[in-house]
């Protein structure tokens, strides 16, 4: 049976996901600081975009300003997408701080909790008519689940139940912390989702690799790709990593 699939648009990546990500999963992308998520996760979103998907980029941690203005460096104009209603940026970055936000699409402060949240990013992707979202990123949401793990794999599970029941294609950016077993800050985040990326810096050979450790309804590789992060381009993928 043909899968239907999300194509990302990254060069190299939806070779290595038959075309794409399966449309209406959630896909978690892991690694350690500096390693390109947020890049990914805001190419999902823009390329969508661009192919007639619009799509909604929860930001929980940085601000929807600084989002645009680093994304350009890498040929994604956030502000024109957004004016023609096909992309959202959800921020929640300065309401977790108790402060309030001027971006259009928001909650306020004292609304900040998981159920407002999650009705935020579910109104806000029926508003533009959505087909992607992207989380970033799932360890913020610590604040206000007391860092309790069973209350993140409910969280999540709650998380992805909804986004999958409004069709959407998503990704949750996580924080693998340096010398974990496991692929996520508690460790149960990946057995949630149905899909795991992971982005690694291989110091040693001063690369940078792409590892699809689990998707659902794909045939992939295991072994890491060699990825840059070229500005004007964003992620690129370029294959098989020989020696690490």
């Amino acid at each position: 049976m043909t899968v239907d699939r999300a194509k990302t648009g990254i060069k190299g990546l939806d070779e290595l996901l038959e075309g794409g990500i399966p449309r209406g999963r959630t896909i978690l992308v892991t690694g350690g600081s500096g390693t390109g998520k947020t890049i990914l996760g805001m190419e999902f979103i823009y390329n969508g975009a661009l192919m007639g998907e619009p799509g909604v980029y929860l930001t929980l941690e940085e601000k929807p300003e600084n989002l645009r203005h680093e994304m350009a460096e890498f040929g994604m104009d956030i502000p024109k997408v957004e004016k023609e209603g096909k992309m959202a940026i959800l921020d929640a970055s300065l309401v977790r701080l108790g402060l309030e936000s001027n971006e259009r699409f928001t909650l306020a402060p004292e609304h900040f909790d998981i159920n407002h949240l999650v009705q935020s990013l579910i109104m806000t992707a029926k508003n533009i008519g959505a087909k992607r979202v992207v989380v970033d990123a799932l360890p913020s949401l610590d604040v206000l689940l007391d860092e309790d793990s069973n209350k993140v794999r409910n969280a999540i599970i709650e998380i992805n139940y909804l986004l999958q029941e409004n069709e959407l294609t998503s990704i949750l950016l996580d924080e693998m912390p340096s010398g974990a077993g496991g692929y996520s800050r508690h460790g149960v985040e990946e057995f949630v989702v149905d899909g795991v990326i992971v982005l690694t810096k291989l110091e040693a050979l001063d690369k940078r690799a792409i590892s699809i450790t689990k998707m659902r309804q794909t045939n992939h590789e295991l072994k890491p790709q060699s990825m840059k992060i070229v500005r004007g381009e964003g992620i690129v993928v370029e294959g098989t990593i020989s020696k690490i």
